[in-house]
């Protein structure tokens, strides 16, 4: 497992650190990050909430877009990589377990601890207009667990068997 070394402000001397630093395994790195304070997280040009552990995460009675997210490294600024949008008109009832997706969410992030939300608030909008971002946002990083029509891959792959 890789190991890193962040400030922390506190004395890590006893570690041969110095004070201020520490080192922390990649999932503790993520957690610490997912649970910090930051200014979100960007897609697009949407600003989403920080990412929040899922499942366990209780969303709110609100409509919006969400990102359903996994650790990755390769991914800056923040090491969140999509997985799979979507729109609802009620977080708490939509963003749960029982959603469909949940099972290949569950595969991609190879255990439950793994998965992370991130939330675009959008309270007075209509179905269309989340339906029209989610698109967008789908096109332009092609998240692993949407599944997207396209007549020309359906072509290429052939009659279903």
């Amino acid at each position: 497992m890789d190991a890193y070394i962040i400030e922390t402000g506190g004395d890590s001397s006893a570690y041969g650190l110095g004070k201020g630093w520490k080192f922390m395994n990649y999932r503790d790195l993520v957690d610490s990050l997912a649970t910090t304070s930051f200014q979100g997280i960007r897609f697009k040009d949407r600003l989403f909430s920080d990412p929040k552990r899922f499942p366990g995460w209780s969303g709110p009675q609100t409509s919006g877009l969400y990102a359903i997210l996994v650790p990755d490294q390769g991914w800056s600024p923040r090491p969140f990589r999509p997985i799979y949008f979507g729109e609802c008109q009620d977080f708490s009832k939509r963003v749960s377990t029982s959603h469909e997706k949940y099972p290949s969410w569950i595969r991609e992030a190879k255990a439950p601890s793994r998965l992370f939300v991130a939330v675009h608030y959008m309270p007075s909008s209509t179905q269309d207009g989340r339906r029209a971002l989610e698109s967008e946002l789908i096109a332009h990083y092609e998240p692993v667990c949407n599944e997207v029509f396209n007549p020309l891959f359906r072509l290429l792959q052939g009659p279903p068997r």
